[in-house]
């Protein structure tokens, strides 16, 4: 078992808080890229390595319990208004 960092705890509580669950971010396409603007991903877009349009994922890549791990958390993303 290894437990978690201080920084490790830091970071899953700001994405759940105290009740453990994670909202669904809301994104619109800036250009070619995705700019988060709602959610517990707003600010955080360079985490972000891969988006799964199709099931409304994005995938992060953070380090933790002394290891890159894979993260998928809720983001729908829109086409940007005109």
């Amino acid at each position: 078992m290894i437990p978690l960092s201080d920084e490790e705890v830091d970071f899953l509580l700001r994405f759940g808080g105290e009740e453990q669950v994670v909202e669904i971010s809301k994104g619109v396409f800036e250009g070619s890229r995705v700019k988060v603007i709602s959610g517990p991903l707003v600010g955080k877009e360079g985490l972000i390595k891969k988006i799964d349009y199709h099931k409304r994922k994005a995938i992060l890549e953070v380090e933790m319990f002394g290891r890159k791990q894979q993260i998928r958390l809720g983001l729908e993303v829109q086409m940007e208004k005109a």
